[in-house]
């Protein structure tokens, strides 16, 4: 058999568990529910890091964040480190590259030979064009009080952006001329905030959700002091029920949007490549806890943040509608691309390939443990999840509580364990697992180094005025006037009402 086709839908920021298929009732994903009943899925598959740049560097590289030594969006894969994607291009496949990849510095394609459509965020630390890209929704893409308050039903750059990028690499299926196997990465960035969403399906959701209701005062009493100091830092904690329920509409309406752009995708492919020789997977670096204990987006360890919708579909090849409860890692599909298309295999991979799986559609024997690692850069000390089986543990770098999950009787994660004193052979063997690859004590000094680093870039900047664009999306003037929120006294943008 010829080498096959990969096309691989990479979103940003998509909660794992809001897929129709995945067993949320009430999210409309047609799409996602057909690769899903026509290949495998994966219901536990978790990022190395939910942050988008450690958690792409992860996943690229095959190695996880404590190797790559990148933990925060200002860091970046050194450009002499092999991705699977040097590998594929090596194996003499034509790499492509629509939209996001969240690549900073001036090496934009890291194995990727072509690239239609540059990135929604900037390239280079100390040099932003927020207000250009989003108008009256300025902030409202980074963490914070603004996101949640500027929450509703209207239009932002994301979904011109992702129209752009599903456009782009649509038009290329179409008109490609190539002789060569195929690795096509569509990047979009929805459902990144703005927690904004389309008008329709906004109002699908607003209506239909179940009420959210924010924490009492005796819960935020009750919350671990790691999310604790994460909601003091970001300025959240005490939503109204309105703004929950803006928010998750919004979201559930921007899931459905990607959902529609997928379908498009598939379309394309369907028409212009034989779908007998085509993986296509979808996945999407991390998730976003939409308000779920208390906490928005991502850089926590919930399960909210850390799991990822993955689905792969490849007629004729994987079985059909098989549902794996293995916990999985996006840093698995480094040898899995590798082992599908025969290219070398890169120097170190601390995944495991899941090409065995997905031909048989079984359970894997004896899976390694998924980890997921964070060290943020807004005040945010180090921290680390294991899971085994049923059982996750975190760990948090300078308190002594760690927290314990028993996912099979509690996945919503309301009841920690690890004070019970007949839990306490699993939370010993969990950490000490855990603490044979991390060092929460190196790593918080690594950090501290980094910072300093960055913080010189960004003096840098600012007194050189520096303006370094490096495939960045370049919006028409149509976009840039697509800010806008629907509110009950009218249409409200940078503009006024």
């Amino acid at each position: 058999m010829s080498k096959p086709n990969i096309i691989f839908v990479f979103t940003d920021q998509h909660n794992g568990s809001v897929v129709h298929a995945m067993g949320d009732e009430y999210v409309r994903t047609p799409n996602m529910d057909h690769m899903a009943r026509q290949g495998v899925s994966f219901e536990n598959a978790y990022c190395a890091s939910p942050l988008c740049v450690p958690s792409r560097s992860s996943m690229l590289s095959g190695r996880m964040p404590h190797e790559t030594k990148i933990f925060n969006n200002a860091q970046c894969l050194p450009s002499d480190r092999a991705t699977f994607v040097h590998s594929l291009g090596a194996a003499g496949y034509e790499t492509v590259l629509s939209g996001r990849m969240h690549f900073n510095g001036p090496d934009q394609r890291h194995g990727y030979e072509k690239r239609f459509v540059g990135d929604i965020t900037t390239a280079a630390l100390g040099v932003t064009f927020s207000k250009a890209r989003y108008g009256y929704f300025d902030n409202c893409a980074m963490p914070g009080r603004l996101s949640i308050e500027k929450s509703g039903k209207g239009r932002c750059a994301v979904m011109a952006f992702d129209r752009d990028v599903t456009d782009a690499a649509c038009g290329y299926l179409k008109n490609r001329k190539e002789e060569r196997p195929l690795f096509l990465t569509v990047g979009l960035y929805g459902p990144h905030p703005p927690y904004v969403g389309p008008e329709e399906l906004y109002d699908y959701y607003y209506a239909c959700l179940p009420a959210c209701s924010p924490l009492t005062r005796e819960e935020l009493d009750r919350v671990h002091p790691f999310e604790k100091r994460f909601m003091e830092k970001r300025n959240i904690g005490y939503e109204t029920e309105e703004e929950l329920r803006r928010v998750r509409a919004a979201y559930y309406s921007m899931v459905e949007y990607e959902d529609s752009l997928l379908g498009e995708l598939l379309s394309a492919a369907e028409e212009n490549l034989d779908m007998e020789n085509t993986v296509v997977l979808y996945a999407s670096d991390h998730g976003d806890c939409i308000g779920d204990h208390g906490l928005f987006w991502k850089s926590n360890l919930r399960e909210g943040a850390v799991k990822v919708p993955m689905i792969f579909m490849w007629d004729q090849h994987i079985p059909r509608g098989r549902r794996i409860k293995t916990p999985v890692s996006l840093i698995d599909l480094a040898p899995t691309f590798i082992g599908l298309t025969g290219a070398d295999p890169l120097p170190v991979m601390d995944g495991e390939s899941l090409a065995p799986v997905l031909e048989s559609g079984t359970e894997p024997d004896n899976p390694k443990p998924v980890i997921s690692e964070i060290c943020d850069i807004k005040g945010d000390d180090p921290a680390a999840m294991i899971r085994r089986g049923r059982y996750k543990y975190c760990q948090y770098y300078g308190y002594e509580e760690p927290m314990l999950f028993d996912l099979e009787e509690d996945p919503k994660e309301e009841r920690n364990l690890s004070s019970l004193l007949e839990y306490a052979g699993i939370k010993e063997e969990l950490r000490a697992l855990l603490e044979q690859v991390w060092d929460e004590e190196k790593i918080y000094q690594e950090r501290l180094l980094a910072e300093k680093d960055m913080a010189i870039r960004r003096r840098w900047a600012k007194q050189q005025g520096a303006k370094l664009f490096y495939d960045e999306w370049q919006q028409t003037g149509r976009e840039r006037n697509e800010n806008y929120l629907i509110t009950d006294k009218g249409i409200v943008s940078d503009k006024g009402e």
